[in-house]
Protein backbone atom coordinates (compact mmCIF):
# COMPACT_ATOMS: atom_id res chain seq x y z
CA UNK A 1 0.00 0.00 0.00
CA UNK A 2 1.26 3.51 -0.83
CA UNK A 3 2.36 5.82 2.01
CA UNK A 4 -0.14 8.40 3.16
CA UNK A 5 -0.09 11.76 1.37
CA UNK A 6 0.50 14.90 3.41
CA UNK A 7 -1.85 17.89 3.31
CA UNK A 8 0.22 20.17 1.07
CA UNK A 9 0.99 17.34 -1.32
CA UNK A 10 -2.72 16.52 -1.68
CA UNK A 11 -3.71 20.17 -2.17
CA UNK A 12 -1.05 20.80 -4.82
CA UNK A 13 -1.82 17.50 -6.55
CA UNK A 14 -5.50 18.44 -6.95
CA UNK A 15 -4.53 21.97 -8.02
CA UNK A 16 -2.22 20.65 -10.75
CA UNK A 17 -5.02 18.33 -11.87
CA UNK A 18 -7.50 21.21 -12.11
CA UNK A 19 -5.22 23.63 -13.94
CA UNK A 20 -5.13 21.93 -17.32
CA UNK A 21 -5.03 23.13 -20.91
CA UNK A 22 -8.62 24.40 -20.62
CA UNK A 23 -7.46 27.62 -18.97
CA UNK A 24 -6.07 28.76 -22.35
CA UNK A 25 -9.62 28.55 -23.71
CA UNK A 26 -11.66 29.38 -20.60
CA UNK A 27 -12.02 33.17 -21.23
CA UNK A 28 -13.33 32.34 -24.71
CA UNK A 29 -15.95 29.94 -23.33
CA UNK A 30 -16.93 32.41 -20.59
CA UNK A 31 -17.43 35.20 -23.16
CA UNK A 32 -19.50 32.93 -25.41
CA UNK A 33 -21.73 31.77 -22.56
CA UNK A 34 -22.16 34.94 -20.49
CA UNK A 35 -21.17 37.81 -22.79
CA UNK A 36 -19.71 41.04 -21.41
CA UNK A 37 -18.26 41.03 -17.88
CA UNK A 38 -18.63 37.26 -17.77
CA UNK A 39 -15.73 37.20 -15.29
CA UNK A 40 -18.26 37.80 -12.50
CA UNK A 41 -19.48 34.22 -13.00
CA UNK A 42 -16.14 32.70 -11.96
CA UNK A 43 -16.92 33.18 -8.23
CA UNK A 44 -20.31 31.50 -8.81
CA UNK A 45 -18.66 28.41 -10.28
CA UNK A 46 -16.08 28.52 -7.50
CA UNK A 47 -18.83 28.48 -4.85
CA UNK A 48 -20.50 25.53 -6.63
CA UNK A 49 -17.24 23.58 -6.55
CA UNK A 50 -16.73 24.57 -2.92
CA UNK A 51 -20.16 23.17 -1.98
CA UNK A 52 -19.36 19.93 -3.82
CA UNK A 53 -16.08 19.55 -1.92
CA UNK A 54 -17.64 20.25 1.49
CA UNK A 55 -20.51 17.80 0.99
CA UNK A 56 -18.05 15.22 -0.37
CA UNK A 57 -15.70 15.62 2.59
CA UNK A 58 -18.38 15.11 5.25
CA UNK A 59 -19.73 12.13 3.34
CA UNK A 60 -16.24 10.58 3.24
CA UNK A 61 -15.80 11.20 6.96
CA UNK A 62 -19.19 9.63 7.60
CA UNK A 63 -17.84 6.33 6.20
CA UNK A 64 -14.46 6.49 7.91
CA UNK A 65 -12.69 7.72 4.76
CA UNK A 66 -13.32 4.61 2.75
CA UNK A 67 -12.51 5.02 -0.93
CA UNK A 68 -15.47 4.94 -3.26
CA UNK A 69 -14.37 1.66 -4.96
CA UNK A 70 -14.13 0.03 -1.53
CA UNK A 71 -17.55 1.32 -0.57
CA UNK A 72 -19.16 0.17 -3.81
CA UNK A 73 -17.57 -3.30 -3.85
CA UNK A 74 -18.36 -3.98 -0.19
CA UNK A 75 -21.81 -2.47 0.15
CA UNK A 76 -23.51 -2.99 -3.21
CA UNK A 77 -24.48 -6.27 -4.89
CA UNK A 78 -22.36 -7.39 -7.84
CA UNK A 79 -25.06 -6.56 -10.42
CA UNK A 80 -24.92 -2.91 -9.28
CA UNK A 81 -21.24 -2.68 -8.28
CA UNK A 82 -19.72 -3.98 -11.52
CA UNK A 83 -21.53 -1.54 -13.88
CA UNK A 84 -20.83 1.39 -11.55
CA UNK A 85 -17.13 0.56 -11.19
CA UNK A 86 -16.94 0.07 -14.97
CA UNK A 87 -18.54 3.49 -15.47
CA UNK A 88 -15.91 5.03 -13.17
CA UNK A 89 -13.09 3.40 -15.11
CA UNK A 90 -14.48 4.35 -18.54
CA UNK A 91 -15.19 7.93 -17.46
CA UNK A 92 -11.67 8.40 -16.11
CA UNK A 93 -10.20 6.96 -19.33
CA UNK A 94 -12.30 9.50 -21.23
CA UNK A 95 -10.88 12.30 -19.06
CA UNK A 96 -7.32 11.06 -19.68
CA UNK A 97 -8.01 11.25 -23.40
CA UNK A 98 -9.42 14.79 -23.25
CA UNK A 99 -6.59 16.03 -21.01
CA UNK A 100 -3.82 14.71 -23.26
CA UNK A 101 -5.52 15.54 -26.57
CA UNK A 102 -6.38 19.08 -25.40
CA UNK A 103 -2.76 19.78 -24.56
CA UNK A 104 -1.43 18.36 -27.84
CA UNK A 105 -4.01 20.35 -29.83
CA UNK A 106 -2.97 23.62 -28.19
CA UNK A 107 0.70 22.75 -28.66
CA UNK A 108 0.20 22.00 -32.34
CA UNK A 109 -1.99 25.06 -32.83
CA UNK A 110 0.54 27.52 -31.41
CA UNK A 111 3.97 26.00 -32.06
CA UNK A 112 4.26 23.82 -35.15
CA UNK A 113 1.45 22.36 -37.23
CA UNK A 114 3.85 19.69 -38.47
CA UNK A 115 4.11 18.19 -34.98
CA UNK A 116 2.80 14.62 -34.99
CA UNK A 117 -0.05 14.86 -32.52
CA UNK A 118 -0.26 11.07 -32.10
CA UNK A 119 3.42 10.71 -31.23
CA UNK A 120 3.29 13.53 -28.69
CA UNK A 121 0.12 12.06 -27.16
CA UNK A 122 1.72 8.63 -26.72
CA UNK A 123 4.82 10.19 -25.13
CA UNK A 124 2.66 12.03 -22.60
CA UNK A 125 0.56 8.89 -22.00
CA UNK A 126 3.68 6.78 -21.41
CA UNK A 127 5.00 9.28 -18.87
CA UNK A 128 1.59 9.44 -17.15
CA UNK A 129 1.37 5.63 -16.97
CA UNK A 130 4.80 5.48 -15.34
CA UNK A 131 3.81 8.11 -12.75
CA UNK A 132 0.52 6.31 -12.09
CA UNK A 133 2.39 3.03 -11.58
CA UNK A 134 4.54 4.68 -8.89
CA UNK A 135 1.41 5.72 -6.99
CA UNK A 136 -0.17 8.85 -5.46
CA UNK A 137 2.62 9.49 -2.96
CA UNK A 138 5.18 9.90 -5.75
CA UNK A 139 2.70 11.92 -7.81
CA UNK A 140 2.13 14.28 -4.87
CA UNK A 141 5.88 14.78 -4.42
CA UNK A 142 6.29 15.38 -8.16
CA UNK A 143 3.42 17.88 -8.21
CA UNK A 144 5.17 19.95 -5.53
CA UNK A 145 8.33 20.10 -7.66
CA UNK A 146 6.32 20.95 -10.79
CA UNK A 147 4.44 23.70 -8.93
CA UNK A 148 7.69 25.41 -7.95
CA UNK A 149 8.84 25.16 -11.57
CA UNK A 150 5.69 26.86 -12.87
CA UNK A 151 4.35 29.13 -10.12
CA UNK A 152 6.85 31.90 -10.81
CA UNK A 153 5.25 32.49 -14.22
CA UNK A 154 2.19 34.03 -12.52
CA UNK A 155 4.38 36.98 -11.53
CA UNK A 156 5.17 37.67 -15.18
CA UNK A 157 1.54 37.22 -16.14
CA UNK A 158 0.50 39.90 -13.65
CA UNK A 159 2.64 42.38 -15.61
CA UNK A 160 0.05 42.21 -18.38
CA UNK A 161 -2.23 44.41 -16.27
CA UNK A 162 -0.10 47.29 -17.56
CA UNK A 163 -2.14 47.01 -20.79
CA UNK A 164 -5.45 46.55 -18.95
CA UNK A 165 -8.26 49.06 -19.68
CA UNK A 166 -11.36 49.24 -17.50
CA UNK A 167 -13.29 50.86 -20.34
CA UNK A 168 -13.16 47.59 -22.29
CA UNK A 169 -15.15 45.89 -19.52
CA UNK A 170 -18.13 48.16 -20.38
CA UNK A 171 -20.91 48.98 -17.85
CA UNK A 172 -23.09 46.21 -19.28
CA UNK A 173 -23.31 42.75 -17.78
CA UNK A 174 -24.12 39.59 -19.76
CA UNK A 175 -24.68 41.46 -23.03
CA UNK A 176 -24.65 38.95 -25.92
CA UNK A 177 -24.87 36.06 -23.44
CA UNK A 178 -25.89 32.69 -24.86
CA UNK A 179 -25.68 30.16 -22.02
CA UNK A 180 -25.96 26.48 -22.90
CA UNK A 181 -25.81 23.31 -20.83
CA UNK A 182 -22.75 22.15 -22.77
CA UNK A 183 -20.88 25.41 -22.17
CA UNK A 184 -21.73 25.54 -18.47
CA UNK A 185 -20.58 21.92 -18.07
CA UNK A 186 -17.31 22.75 -19.81
CA UNK A 187 -16.70 25.71 -17.49
CA UNK A 188 -17.56 23.67 -14.42
CA UNK A 189 -15.19 20.91 -15.54
CA UNK A 190 -12.30 23.38 -15.13
CA UNK A 191 -12.95 23.15 -11.36
CA UNK A 192 -13.18 19.35 -11.36
CA UNK A 193 -10.42 17.12 -10.07
CA UNK A 194 -11.55 17.13 -6.45
CA UNK A 195 -13.58 13.96 -7.14
CA UNK A 196 -10.30 12.05 -7.14
CA UNK A 197 -10.16 12.57 -3.38
CA UNK A 198 -12.86 9.90 -3.16
CA UNK A 199 -10.40 7.48 -4.78
CA UNK A 200 -7.49 8.66 -2.61
CA UNK A 201 -9.45 8.58 0.69
CA UNK A 202 -7.54 5.74 2.45
CA UNK A 203 -4.20 7.37 1.55
CA UNK A 204 -5.03 10.78 3.03
CA UNK A 205 -3.18 11.56 6.24
CA UNK A 206 -5.95 12.42 8.71
CA UNK A 207 -3.45 14.04 11.08
CA UNK A 208 -2.98 16.90 8.65
CA UNK A 209 -5.38 19.55 7.41
CA UNK A 210 -5.65 18.20 3.88
CA UNK A 211 -9.27 19.32 3.61
CA UNK A 212 -8.38 22.95 4.31
CA UNK A 213 -5.42 22.72 1.94
CA UNK A 214 -7.64 21.44 -0.86
CA UNK A 215 -10.01 24.35 -0.25
CA UNK A 216 -7.06 26.76 -0.31
CA UNK A 217 -5.73 25.53 -3.65
CA UNK A 218 -9.24 25.36 -5.10
CA UNK A 219 -9.47 29.06 -4.27
CA UNK A 220 -6.07 29.68 -5.91
CA UNK A 221 -7.29 27.95 -9.08
CA UNK A 222 -10.42 30.14 -9.07
CA UNK A 223 -8.29 33.27 -8.62
CA UNK A 224 -6.09 32.13 -11.51
CA UNK A 225 -9.13 31.72 -13.78
CA UNK A 226 -10.57 35.06 -12.62
CA UNK A 227 -7.30 36.83 -13.39
CA UNK A 228 -7.23 35.57 -16.97
CA UNK A 229 -10.89 36.28 -17.64
CA UNK A 230 -10.39 39.84 -16.37
CA UNK A 231 -7.25 40.27 -18.46
CA UNK A 232 -8.85 39.02 -21.66
CA UNK A 233 -12.02 41.10 -21.25
CA UNK A 234 -10.03 44.17 -20.20
CA UNK A 235 -7.67 43.94 -23.18
CA UNK A 236 -9.82 42.53 -25.98
CA UNK A 237 -13.29 43.61 -27.18
CA UNK A 238 -16.17 41.16 -26.70
CA UNK A 239 -16.31 40.16 -30.36
CA UNK A 240 -12.67 39.02 -30.16
CA UNK A 241 -12.70 37.38 -26.74
CA UNK A 242 -15.73 35.28 -27.77
CA UNK A 243 -14.34 34.23 -31.16
CA UNK A 244 -10.58 33.76 -30.61
CA UNK A 245 -10.08 30.10 -29.68
CA UNK A 246 -7.16 30.65 -27.28
CA UNK A 247 -7.38 34.27 -26.12
CA UNK A 248 -4.82 33.76 -23.36
CA UNK A 249 -2.17 33.07 -25.99
CA UNK A 250 -3.25 36.21 -27.84
CA UNK A 251 -2.34 38.18 -24.74
CA UNK A 252 1.21 36.85 -24.77
CA UNK A 253 1.65 37.54 -28.49
CA UNK A 254 0.23 41.06 -28.27
CA UNK A 255 2.03 42.11 -25.10
CA UNK A 256 4.42 45.06 -25.17
CA UNK A 257 6.65 43.20 -22.72
CA UNK A 258 9.38 41.28 -24.53
CA UNK A 259 9.65 38.73 -21.72
CA UNK A 260 6.01 37.77 -22.18
CA UNK A 261 6.24 37.60 -25.96
CA UNK A 262 8.96 34.97 -25.70
CA UNK A 263 7.50 32.97 -22.81
CA UNK A 264 4.90 30.98 -24.78
CA UNK A 265 7.15 28.03 -25.65
CA UNK A 266 8.41 27.80 -22.07
CA UNK A 267 4.86 28.00 -20.77
CA UNK A 268 3.83 25.01 -22.88
CA UNK A 269 6.71 22.94 -21.57
CA UNK A 270 5.59 23.73 -18.02
CA UNK A 271 1.95 23.02 -18.90
CA UNK A 272 3.02 19.52 -19.94
CA UNK A 273 3.74 18.89 -16.26
CA UNK A 274 0.10 19.60 -15.40
CA UNK A 275 -1.07 17.36 -18.25
CA UNK A 276 1.12 14.50 -17.04
CA UNK A 277 0.09 14.87 -13.38
CA UNK A 278 -3.60 15.13 -14.25
CA UNK A 279 -3.54 12.15 -16.63
CA UNK A 280 -1.50 10.00 -14.22
CA UNK A 281 -3.88 10.61 -11.31
CA UNK A 282 -6.92 9.72 -13.42
CA UNK A 283 -5.14 6.59 -14.71
CA UNK A 284 -4.33 5.52 -11.17
CA UNK A 285 -7.94 6.13 -10.12
CA UNK A 286 -9.23 4.11 -13.09
CA UNK A 287 -6.91 1.27 -12.08
CA UNK A 288 -8.41 1.26 -8.58
CA UNK A 289 -11.91 0.96 -10.01
CA UNK A 290 -10.88 -1.91 -12.34
CA UNK A 291 -9.04 -3.75 -9.57
CA UNK A 292 -12.13 -3.73 -7.37
CA UNK A 293 -14.23 -5.21 -10.18
CA UNK A 294 -12.07 -8.33 -9.99
CA UNK A 295 -11.56 -8.12 -6.22
CA UNK A 296 -8.00 -6.79 -6.19
CA UNK A 297 -6.91 -7.95 -9.64
CA UNK A 298 -3.14 -7.98 -10.31
CA UNK A 299 -1.68 -4.55 -10.94
CA UNK A 300 0.34 -5.27 -14.10
CA UNK A 301 -2.51 -6.67 -16.27
CA UNK A 302 -4.76 -3.78 -15.20
CA UNK A 303 -2.19 -1.20 -16.31
CA UNK A 304 -1.66 -3.00 -19.61
CA UNK A 305 -5.41 -2.89 -20.18
CA UNK A 306 -5.55 0.82 -19.33
CA UNK A 307 -2.61 1.51 -21.63
CA UNK A 308 -4.44 -0.13 -24.53
CA UNK A 309 -7.77 1.58 -23.77
CA UNK A 310 -6.12 5.01 -23.50
CA UNK A 311 -3.99 4.54 -26.61
CA UNK A 312 -6.85 3.61 -28.94
CA UNK A 313 -8.64 7.02 -28.88
CA UNK A 314 -5.34 8.93 -28.81
CA UNK A 315 -4.24 7.22 -32.04
CA UNK A 316 -7.56 7.86 -33.78
CA UNK A 317 -7.73 10.74 -36.25
CA UNK A 318 -10.57 13.14 -35.46
CA UNK A 319 -11.41 16.73 -36.30
CA UNK A 320 -11.46 19.60 -33.80
CA UNK A 321 -15.28 19.68 -34.04
CA UNK A 322 -15.51 15.96 -33.26
CA UNK A 323 -13.17 16.40 -30.30
CA UNK A 324 -15.38 19.24 -29.05
CA UNK A 325 -18.37 16.88 -29.03
CA UNK A 326 -16.37 14.22 -27.19
CA UNK A 327 -15.20 16.75 -24.59
CA UNK A 328 -18.79 17.88 -24.10
CA UNK A 329 -19.91 14.29 -23.54
CA UNK A 330 -17.05 13.63 -21.09
CA UNK A 331 -17.87 16.82 -19.14
CA UNK A 332 -21.50 15.70 -18.78
CA UNK A 333 -20.35 12.26 -17.65
CA UNK A 334 -17.97 13.71 -15.08
CA UNK A 335 -20.66 15.84 -13.49
CA UNK A 336 -23.07 12.87 -13.38
CA UNK A 337 -20.37 10.66 -11.89
CA UNK A 338 -19.50 13.19 -9.18
CA UNK A 339 -23.14 13.56 -8.15
CA UNK A 340 -23.61 9.77 -8.03
CA UNK A 341 -20.47 9.10 -5.99
CA UNK A 342 -21.10 11.90 -3.47
CA UNK A 343 -24.70 10.68 -3.11
CA UNK A 344 -23.49 7.15 -2.33
CA UNK A 345 -21.54 8.43 0.67
CA UNK A 346 -24.79 9.83 2.07
CA UNK A 347 -27.26 7.18 0.92
CA UNK A 348 -25.45 4.01 2.00
CA UNK A 349 -25.84 3.19 5.71
CA UNK A 350 -22.83 3.49 8.00
CA UNK A 351 -21.36 0.47 9.79
CA UNK A 352 -20.90 0.63 13.55
CA UNK A 353 -17.09 0.60 13.32
CA UNK A 354 -17.21 3.46 10.82
CA UNK A 355 -19.44 5.46 13.17
CA UNK A 356 -16.88 5.09 15.95
CA UNK A 357 -14.08 6.07 13.54
CA UNK A 358 -16.02 9.17 12.55
CA UNK A 359 -16.50 10.09 16.23
CA UNK A 360 -12.77 9.68 16.84
CA UNK A 361 -12.10 11.92 13.85
CA UNK A 362 -14.49 14.55 15.24
CA UNK A 363 -12.70 14.41 18.59
CA UNK A 364 -9.24 14.79 17.01
CA UNK A 365 -10.44 17.76 14.94
CA UNK A 366 -11.88 19.48 18.01
CA UNK A 367 -8.66 18.89 19.97
CA UNK A 368 -6.48 20.29 17.17
CA UNK A 369 -8.75 23.31 16.53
Amino acid sequence: MSPTCKAWGVGILIYMTQRGALFFQLPNVMAQQFGTNSWVMIPVFYILSLLHIIVMYYGMRRHGFQSIPQLISERLPAYAAVPLLSFIGIQFIGIVYTVIHSYTLVFQYTNDTSVNIHTLSIIILGTALYCAWLGPYTMAKSSIVFLFLTFWSIGLELLQFNDFQFTRLTPFFFYQAHPTAAGISEIMSSFFGFELLMMLAPLLDKKTKWFRTVLLFNGIAAAYYLMYCLLVQGMLPIHQSSTILYPVLRLYGGSRLTALENITDLLFIFMMFSAVISASLYIWSASQAVMHIRHQAPKAPVFVLLCVLCSIPLLASITVEQFGKISEFVAYGDWILILILISLYWILPVHADQQSAAKREDTSIQESA
